[in-house]
């Protein structure tokens, strides 16, 4: 065998070897990225799916004086289940963040749930409810008192 077959050889190795590892890395690459993709997806499907509306009379606001809360109904209007818990909902009356509590945490397609939430009794005139759910869906809702 000659030297220069042996070298050849040699240099023949060291491509296959180095060809391996690149075809290994990106591989590896392809997969992590398919498998963002496929979360992101996944992401976007829910957050496409995730509705919701305020149901109340605007100008029938219900008032409970001797425990400090108004009522207002949300319904669950898209295909994803929704989460309303005080841990990850912000609620808004006329700009300010108020307290609320929840009768269903968990609102599955055409459920409505009660929102009670705590505020002084408001100002006679309009005022704006803003609910936001932890996927940063809004709806805002005006009514009057």
């Amino acid at each position: 065998m000659s030297s220069e077959s042996v070298s050849h050889m040699v240099f023949f190795i060291a491509a296959v070897v180095i060809a391996t590892s690149v075809s290994a890395i990106l591989y590896t690459a392809a997969y992590k990225v398919s498998l963002g993709i496929e979360e992101q997806g996944e992401s976007f499907k829910k957050l496409l799916g995730t509705d919701f509306e305020i149901i109340n009379d605007p100008t029938q606001i219900p008032y409970n004086a001797d425990q400090g809360y108004y009522e207002f109904y949300i319904k669950n209007t898209g295909t994803e289940e929704i989460v309303i818990d005080p841990s990850v909902t912000t609620v808004l009356i006329d700009g300010s963040i108020v307290d609320f509590d929840s009768s269903d945490y968990s609102l599955k397609t055409a459920e409505v749930a009660t929102l009670y939430v705590y505020a002084y009794p408001l100002d006679s005139g309009d005022h704006k409810l803003i609910v936001i759910l932890e996927n940063g869906i809004s709806r805002s809702f005006e009514f009057q008192v």
